[in-house]
Formats: C-alpha cells, sequence, structure tokens
C-alpha cells in the first residue's frame, strides 16, 4: 500500500540517515506520492463540486462554500483540471515543509512525524487547512525572530484560505506578556476540560459572538444542529495514544527547562500556547465533538518542534543530552509516531481510503472531470454503505 510504504521509507532515512541526501531523497518521494496519487479521502468530493461550479458553472444547493482565499486559488489554477490545481496544491504544501525541515537537523524525522500526525488527516482529506497549516510553517521562524509583522500577515493570509488560521494569532502573545500567554493558555486548558461537561453552554456562548451569515457562524450553526456532529462522548483506543502523547511532551518540556537557559527558556514560553492548542482541542474538546481537532492542528509544529529536542539539534533547542544507557524517550516517540501513522486504520471511512488508495496512472481511465465525477458517486455510493452519507453531496 502507498500510505505504509511511505512510512517505512521515511522511518528509514530517519533512523539510519546520511545527512547529506536524507532531506532531498524524504522531498522526491512526498512529492512522487502525492503528486501522484488519485484523489481517495472523503472530502475531496466536495472540493471536486466547489471546483466545477467555479471552472464549469454546475453550480446548485449543494455547492460547498469555501473562503474566498481557496476560491481565488480554484479560480487561477483550475484551468489545469482539478487534479491539475490539487498537484500546484501538493507542490506548495511540499515545499512549505521541506523548508520548515531545513531548520532541524534530523530533517527526516521532521518529514516522518508530520505526516504520521497529517499525512492522512490534513494532505488527503483537509485540503483547504494544508494550506493555511504550510502558511503556519513558514510564519513560524517569524515568530520566533520577534518579526510579528511578517507573522501576522502569513496568519491573516492563511486565514482566507482557513477561517480557522485566525486562532493563530494567539501565538504572538509570548512576544507580547509572557504573564498574558501563560493566563491565556490556562484559561484554554480548563475552557476544553469544562467543553467535556456543558459543550453545548460553550458552543453557544461562542455562537453568540459570530457575525451572522459568515462562514464561521453558517459552520457552528451545521455542527451544532446535525446529529453527526453534536458533542457527544467518543473515547476509543485512541485516546491511548493521546496520553502518551502527553506524557512525552511533559518528558520534553521538562527536560528543557532543567537547562535553565534564557533562550530555551524564552524558545519554550513560545512554544507552549501551540502546545496548549493541540491539547485542548485535538485530544480533549476532541473527545466531545472530533470535528473540533482541526483547531488544535495548529498547534502541531511546536509538539514536533518539542518533541525533536529527543531527537536531533534544531535552531529552536539543542538536544536534550541523556545519561542513560539505552535512549528510552527516543525509542517512546518513534513507537508513537508509528501507531499514529496507523491511527486512521481505526475509522472505516478512512481505513477503506488507505487500502484502496491508487495512483493516478491505475485510474488513467478517470482523469478527466466526467471520470472523476464518476468517482465521486461512485465514493459516495461507499460512504452511504458506511452511513456516512453526511460526508457525500453527491
Amino acid at each position: 500500500m502507498i500510505y505504509f510504504t511511505y512510512f517505512f521509507i521515511t522511518l528509514f532515512i530517519s533512523l539510519f540517515r546520511h545527512q547529506k541526501s536524507e532531506r532531498i531523497t524524504c522531498l522526491i518521494i512526498t512529492l512522487f506520492v502525492f503528486c501522484f496519487s488519485y484523489p481517495s479521502g472523503g472530502d475531496w468530493i466536495g472540493y471536486f463540486l466547489n471546483y466545477d461550479c467555479i471552472q464549469n458553472g454546475q453550480c446548485d444547493e449543494n455547492t460547498p462554500s469555501f473562503e474566498p482565499g481557496f476560491n481565488l486559488i480554484v479560480y487561477i489554477f483550475g484551468n489545469l483540471g482539478f487534479l491539475g490545481y490539487n498537484i500546484i496544491i501538493v507542490i506548495f504544501n511540499i515545499y512549505c515543509l521541506d523548508k520548515f525541515s531545513k531548520q532541524f537537523e534530523n530533517k527526516a524525522f521532521i518529514y516522518f512525524s508530520m505526516l504520521s500526525f497529517m499525512y492522512w488527516m490534513l494532505y488527503v482529506e483537509a485540503v483547504r487547512q494544508s494550506i493555511a497549516i504550510s502558511l503556519l510553517l513558514l510564519a513560524i521562524p517569524f515568530l520566533f525572530k520577534r518579526k510579528i509583522i511578517n507573522y501576522i500577515l502569513l496568519v491573516l493570509l492563511a486565514s482566507t484560505v482557513h477561517t480557522t488560521a485566525i486562532i493563530c494569532i494567539l501565538f504572538i502573545l509570548p512576544v507580547i506578556s509572557p504573564r498574558i500567554s501563560h493566563l491565556s493558555s490556562m484559561s484554554t486548558l480548563i475552557l476544553s476540560l469544562a467543553f467535556l461537561f456543558v459543550p453545548f453552554i460553550i458552543l453557544n456562548i461562542a455562537f453568540s459572538f459570530l457575525q451572522p451569515g459568515s462562514l464561521a457562524y453558517e459552520k457552528l450553526n451545521f455542527y451544532l444542529t446535525s446529529e453527526a456532529y453534536r458533542p457527544q462522548l467518543s473515547a476509543g483506543v485512541g485516546t491511548i495514544f493521546d496520553l502518551i502523547l502527553i506524557v512525552l511532551v511533559y518528558i520534553c518540556y521538562k527536560g528543557l527547562k532543567r537547562k535553565k537557559d534564557e533562550n530555551v527558556l524564552h524558545h519554550l514560553n513560545l512554544v507552549l500556547p501551540g502546545v496548549i492548542l493541540y491539547i485542548s482541542f485535538s485530544i480533549i474538546i476532541g473527545k466531545m465533538m472530533p470535528v473540533m481537532t482541526r483547531i488544535g492542528w495548529y498547534g502541531l509544529p511546536f509538539i514536533i518542534i518539542l518533541l525533536n529536542a529527543k531527537i536531533s539539534d534544531s535552531v529552536y533547542f539543542e538536544k536534550i543530552k541523556s545519561t542513560a544507557s539505552f535512549p528510552v524517550t527516543k525509542l517512546m516517540i518513534y513507537l508513537f509516531l508509528i501507531a499514529q501513522a496507523a491511527r486512521p486504520m481505526l475509522y472505516e471511512h478512512s481505513r477503506y481510503g488507505i487500502i484502496n488508495q491508487e495512483t493516478i496512472f491505475q485510474a488513467a481511465n478517470y482523469l478527466n472531470d466526467d471520470g472523476l465525477y464518476i468517482r465521486a458517486k461512485k465514493k459516495c455510493a461507499v460512504l452511504h454503505t458506511m452511513g456516512l452519507e453526511f460526508l457525500c453531496s453527491i
């Protein structure tokens, strides 16, 4: 399978490194995998309908409404076809990931760790948010260099592609006031724990602050009224992975804090809001309302920056030296990431997509718009048999 072959190769490169070629090898493999993969998730059906409306004028009440920044991308590059403009997005995303990896000694680890979390959920499914997070990867170095205007401009640009990216503005708080940042992070964590007990009250309060008619307003209204997306406790095997991640993050955080170096402590202050955002939304709130995990994804780069401190040096932190004869924490990080890569297999619709993932060469007869529409209808039929008809609008 394409999915697991990719992880086997990047894991091998990360463990048995060759510094001169590891980044280029990972770059080429990642480009090939994503550029030559045929759409295989579930979200691509909505993106195809959006493209069909903008480029071919095939619009109806089922056509999804997306942010203006993303629609502009479709308008400019849609002449290349649905697969063509998706390849443009892939190239941009991988360029940003590669640029981010250059800030770490073990560049293959950044590819492996980022994709362990986000290969399927982000880069295959949530295409709009993949662009937003890629822009965040470009923005993070400006944050650490205190070039706040550059950082804010990139975040605002990201929010035109996916509205939720505006939450990344919170990451500048440590630069303005570490005390306010700490208060904000703790408030977010407490609020996420409260969400487990009174989700509807908190959602209705958030709803009251949104502008009626805005995309965020319409989305939240849909989530509140939809049986499929309404808050309900869902804690399975994945919860074990989440608890392990929290333990690993804590170990890395304490290991860095023990250095008592002013620069390290300053960087920890910059990393902490992203880590708390990920734990609050992708782990805690996600147990009640899985769709909200996507807000936490913006904290993932900071999680990886922290975990990497046990793997290699970076421009953010020097590697945490260990006096132990066996690198237990490093082993745990790799085992966790392997398990995280396998996590989408726990969900029927993701498992179906991974097992049946094809290259564009295998689906050569379905590359034009008519062929894509046929495949979209077939995928909808599969989703209906899984009881997931709400994911399909054809």
